[in-house]
């Protein structure tokens, strides 16, 4: 009895499944008294067909070591046994018949051939004529029950190789003798009497198996993958980026890490079970908590991943009615009891790289999955977990992960030694399991923490380039004509004041879909920068020297003013109401700036009489003696009322919402009136009355607007205690046309007069 040695390189994930395989072997080699011995070694690093400097490799199960080698994890298996196959048969092929549309009231439409993979190729291509008779001559006899055919219906045939000289059956219609060469076909109850061992089971020894319907050979993140009962770590340190990390994204919002604060508190916080954001938010309790839930370890594992209106999708392996479980097995009964059914589709499956599976025909392979149109649209966006989609960043962070646990010293983990212990354990295995998947995702939340404040700076680094680039862009389509200038050392209160008035920058501008204030981004105040024209930088500038020049005239006053206060200068009251001119030259004040000037006479609150003059007493000599002659005078006049602008109807008092209507409106029909200097007459209606204001000269006034009735908008700034109110209907005459403005695209026309007398039309 001759022996034979093999060696097999199993994937962690299917070690388990291998063993089962290896141990039924064994108990059949065991009852024909066979010799069958295996052992299982330490797990190696097996390299892979991808180069180091690429970023992802595609190869299921791979990863880069602390070399920075691409490879996978297997586990050496190595089988001795004596000939299994005494009985002068070997397994060749299986026969299985397809019904049209899954109905078998509609006959049968073609029968699949699949190999074993226990005869060779060679020695299959002896048979391979006979093989193909036999499928396209369909007659599902078994030559033990009967081989001139029954009425059982059979939809799977095991065909064998007769490799003995002769062999003999004892069917139950009598005995048949089959030469060398021949193929012997048998029904699936009856095969084992003649091998006392599974052909499946037997080939599943020397290649792996492809199950076809839970997807342990597909990519996991392949439609076809799910209900793992283990999984390569790397492939599920991949799920755990694609399920917490969708959770991480969704409750940091837009700008990320870059708002949250620093600290080893704030990522634990953060990345914990219950985070604040995520307490009762989807009103459900396994998805109502934070960041990282407790106890989705099995989720994560075993659930199937699709693709929905262009977001990635988990759906639970197991949910009553609409789990990936659930559904196939509600097809499997409903076509086992005759009935058509649409809660599941074959596709065809793909492996590790993504590529269709070919049987030994060259056809594809197709799986059964849940059928996705099946399933409520409520169900989806209820039930089941939106995740990040399989990507270079989810291959590239779950790589992070893995590398950075190898590193670990569990010495250094106070209170979580245990932790990383266990770590190290799945990871030198290779795998995870119903009892380790929890702890396995307990990997990328202390990891996430770990590089918290890492990230966060990081974030905040992208979120001000992000935020730079997007000014940018809105800056030249606000402003085409526009760049960047460093205004860090002009004065920040001027510019401030620039911006708010300028008519450049207080224009709102529609861009891609968004309201946008133009002095908002176009005045960036941390950075000292203001994107504008030339022209107006230069006005800019000659503002700051203005200001400068403005400020030394000042400082120059204040010495002027200190030098009469330490010569025992006070205040004088103007007796004679001289105004400032005369007072300059009976003082010999001519050369004095405007600022020394302003500094030494205080004015009334109006500031159109002049009360006290700061002087030295001997210019307070100076003062006195040169006073003008007073003039006769004369009686005092009485009040007169407001004039009466000549042929002005008069109008009733409206309201305010209907001023605002009219002041609205006018911003269409209003132009500007005149030419500056000129006198003008008017009549319309008070449509807005501004809150007080304080001038330093002029006292406290407000700001009124007029529009007339031709819709034309007039603007005085008054002084006068007596004003008119909103709604009023007034007439001014004699008005001198001071400027022309525009506020908000509405043109204007502003008026003054001494006195501000006015005329109230109102009826």
């Amino acid at each position: 009895m001759g022996m034979q040695t093999f060696e097999q390189l199993v994937a962690p994930s299917r070690v388990e499944r291998y063993e089962e395989v290896l141990k039924s072997i064994q108990d059949a080699a065991v009852r024909r008294k066979v010799p069958f011995t295996w052992k299982k070694s330490a797990g190696i690093e097996q390299k892979v067909n991808c180069p180091a400097t690429a970023k992802v490799c595609n190869i299921r199960g791979s990863y880069q070591n602390l070399k920075g080698e691409w490879v996978v994890k297997r586990v050496p298996f190595t089988v001795t046994h004596g000939d299994l196959m005494e009985s002068g048969m070997k397994p060749l092929a299986k026969l299985e018949a397809k019904y049209k549309d899954n109905d078998k009231t509609k006959g049968v439409e073609i029968v699949q051939i699949q190999r074993t993979g226990v005869v060779s190729n060679k020695d299959y291509a002896k048979y391979e004529k006979k093989v193909l008779a036999l499928a396209n001559n369909w007659n599902p006899y078994c030559n033990h029950c009967n081989q001139d055919g029954d009425r059982r219906r059979r939809d799977n045939l095991t065909l064998l190789a007769v490799t003995a000289p002769t062999k003999t059956i004892k069917s139950r219609k009598g005995n048949v003798t089959f030469k060398e060469g021949d193929i012997v076909q048998l029904g699936s109850g009856c095969m084992k009497k003649y091998l006392d061992i599974d052909p499946e089971t037997l080939s599943k020894m020397y290649e792996l198996e492809r199950v076809k319907r839970v997807g342990r050979s597909a990519a996991p993140q392949d439609q076809s993958g799910y209900g793992w009962k283990t999984m390569d770590i790397i492939d599920f340190l991949q799920r755990a980026v694609m399920f917490y990390g969708y959770r991480a994204k969704d409750y940091l919002g837009r700008r990320g890490l870059s708002r949250q604060p620093a600290g080893e508190e704030a990522a634990r916080k953060l990345y914990s079970a219950k985070s604040e954001k995520f307490v009762g938010r989807y009103g459900r309790t396994d998805k109502g908590t934070g960041v990282f839930p407790a106890r989705k370890g099995m989720r994560v594992m075993q659930g199937r991943i699709f693709r929905f209106r262009d977001e990635t999708y988990m759906q639970p392996y197991k949910l009553k009615l609409w789990g990936a479980d659930a559904m196939v097995r509600a097809y499997d009964d409903a076509i086992a009891a005759g009935v058509t059914s649409d809660m599941a589709v074959e596709v065809p499956l793909l492996d590790s790289t993504g590529a269709p599976e070919l049987d030994e025909k060259g056809d594809p392979i197709f799986t059964l999955v849940p059928n996705i149109d099946k399933i409520p649209q409520r169900v989806i966006f209820k039930s089941f977990d939106r995740v990040l989609p399989y990507s270079e960043e989810v291959v590239t962070l779950a790589n992070d992960i893995r590398k950075w646990v190898l590193k670990l010293n569990p010495a250094t983990w106070t209170g979580q030694s245990d932790l990383i212990k266990n770590w190290k354990e799945i990871l030198k295995y290779g795998f995870v399991g119903d009892k380790t998947a929890n702890t396995a995702a307990e990997m990328w939340k202390e990891y996430m923490i770990a590089t918290y404040d890492k990230r966060r700076e990081e974030a905040i680094l992208v979120y001000q380039e992000e935020q730079k680039k997007l000014k940018e862009e809105f800056a030249k389509f606000a402003i085409p004509d526009g760049k960047w200038f460093d205004i860090s050392k002009l004065n920040g209160q001027m510019v401030n004041n620039f911006v708010q008035t300028d008519l450049e920058y207080r224009k709102v501008v529609n861009y891609k879909g968004r309201r946008q204030y133009v002095n908002n981004v176009c005045h960036d105040r941390n950075a000292g920068l203001l994107w504008a024209t030339q022209a107006n930088y230069d006005k800019l500038l000659e503002m700051q020297k203005e200001r400068d020049e403005k400020s030394k005239r000042e400082q120059e006053a204040r010495v002027i003013y200190d030098k009469k206060s330490s010569d025992s200068g006070r205040r004088y009251p103007n007796s004679q109401n001289l105004n400032e001119e005369t007072i300059r030259k009976i003082l010999g004040w001519e050369s004095y700036t405007q600022e020394t000037i302003d500094l030494l006479l205080s004015t009334n609150w109006r500031g159109d009489e002049i009360r006290y003059i700061f002087m030295t007493p001997d210019e307070n000599d100076l003062y006195v003696a040169n006073l003008p002659t007073p003039a006769t005078p004369t009686a005092t006049p009485t009040f007169l009322p407001p004039i009466v602008a000549v042929g002005m109807a008069k109008e009733p008092k409206i309201s305010q919402a209907e001023a605002k209507r009219k002041s609205q409106n006018s911003k269409k029909t209003s132009t500007h009136q005149g030419n500056i200097g000129d006198t003008i007459n008017i009549s319309g209606y008070v449509t807005f009355v501004s809150r007080p204001f304080r001038n330093r000269k002029m006292g406290s006034g407000q700001t009124i607007q007029l529009v007339s009735d031709a819709g034309n908008v007039y603007v005085i700034f008054w002084y006068s205690s007596n004003k008119p109110t909103v709604g009023d209907y007034i007439g001014l005459e004699d008005y001198d046309i001071t400027a022309h403005s525009d506020y908000y695209g509405m043109k204007q026309t502003v008026v003054n007069k001494s006195g501000q007398p006015y005329q109230d039309l109102t009826l």
